[in-house]
């Protein structure tokens, strides 16, 4: 079961990165397509937590930190990025 969960990671973190990559190469408003990658990459960085670091068995405490750090992180660049472009 440990084997097949890795597996299903594995997949979805290489998915995740294909469609980052393809969707860096758009033509498009790249605020949103911004957005986008960060989410995508918000997941992936969820992902490799839960399933890498073992964090599925961590306190609750934990989860919530990490989750709250990544979710400041993208609003962050996010609000930098803004200000940037004004």
């Amino acid at each position: 079961m440990k084997n097949k969960s890795l597996l299903i990671t594995w997949i979805t973190l290489f998915l995740l990165s294909t469609a980052g990559l393809i969707l860096s190469h758009i033509n498009g408003p790249g605020f949103w397509i911004l957005i986008i990658i960060f989410i995508l990459s918000y997941v992936k960085f969820m992902l490799v937590a839960w399933e890498y670091m073992e964090l599925k068995h961590a306190h609750s405490f934990w989860i919530t930190i990490m989750a709250l750090l990544g979710m400041l992180f993208i609003f962050l660049v996010v609000i930098i990025t803004v200000f940037l472009n004004s």
